[in-house]
């Protein structure tokens, strides 16, 4: 069996760091904007929780609230486009669980 050493942590960290922020850097940003994007009520109500391969999954717990949304994907799909690099292509809206929403 071949055994290698152990990593250093001080080397280790900074680069686990570096691929974290990479990875969930963008659905941050996101996150972040959404209020500003969706207006404050409908962003209590909505939570953006995935951005893979220029698809943004945003969990909605209101039937109405995803009418709402859906009707704002043009505008939004241009709001994603300028925060992602041009790397948006759709906005996939899912019910979401209550209690996945902060109050």
């Amino acid at each position: 069996m071949h055994q290698t050493n152990p990593e250093p942590l001080g080397e280790l960290l900074p680069r686990t760091l570096k691929h974290l922020r990479k990875q969930h850097g963008v659905l941050f940003e996101i996150q972040k904007s959404w209020p500003r994007w969706v207006g404050n009520d409908l962003a209590a109500h909505t939570r953006p929780v995935s951005f893979r391969s220029g698809r943004l999954t945003v969990l909605v717990e209101r039937p109405g609230d995803s009418f709402t949304l859906r009707y704002q994907i043009p505008q939004l799909l241009r709001f994603l486009k300028a925060a992602t690099q041009d790397k948006a292509e759709e906005i996939i809206i899912r019910p979401g669980e209550p209690s996945n929403f902060t109050s």
